[in-house]
Parts: structure tokens; C-alpha cells; sequence
């Protein structure tokens, strides 16, 4: 559902100023907690992969397909995970993360 209204969302958006620079944000700094309990170190939510591709990378994706020039990315737990797999992902400059 909330991928659905995302989309709706950036399609209006698109459609009202091609001219207009449009910026995302992503929150993703959490540990995981109601996925994996309180200590743990394992993959943040947005590296979970289905059909061989992370959130991450399927976010990215249809965000730069519906013309988001920049995604301000807030990173914590596993940061450098986070980046890389942005940066694998992303063509170059579209990722601005910022640490938690």
C-alpha cells in the first residue's frame, strides 16, 4: 500500500513540473529491532532481498525512474552496507547520505 501511494505520489508529481528538482528521503538508520530483537547486527530492513534485489536497490530504482534528481538517505546501523549497496545501485551523486 505504501509503495502504491509512493508511486501515485512521484507520477503526479512528475506529470505537475518536469522542471522542478524533486528530492526523496529515506530513513534508515534503525536496528531492526521487531524484525530481529533487541541486540543484534544483522541486515537492516532496507537490505533485505526478494527476487535477488534488496528494498534498497528497488526503492532506488523506482525513484529514479519517476525523475527524483536526489535521495537524502539517512544511515546508522550498518551504514556502510547501506552505502555501498546505494552506491552499487545508483548512477553517481543520486545518494546523499546523511550519518545518524
Amino acid at each position: 500500500m505504501v509503495a502504491r501511494s509512493l508511486l501515485i505520489a512521484l507520477s503526479r508529481a512528475r506529470h505537475e513540473s518536469k522542471a522542478r528538482l524533486i528530492k526523496a528521503l529515506m530513513l534508515a538508520a534503525g536496528v531492526a529491532r521487531r524484525l530481529y530483537g533487541e541486540e543484534n547486527d544483522e541486515l537492516p530492513k532496507a537490505l533485505l532481498r526478494f527476487d535477488d534485489q534488496s528494498l534498497l536497490q528497488r526503492h532506488i530504482e523506482l525513484l529514479q525512474a519517476y525523475g527524483v534528481k536526489e535521495l537524502v538517505m539517512i544511515v546508522g546501523h550498518r551504514q556502510e552496507d547501506l552505502i555501498a549497496e546505494a552506491g552499487a545501485v545508483a548512477h553517481e551523486g543520486f545518494v546523499r547520505p546523511i550519518f545518524n
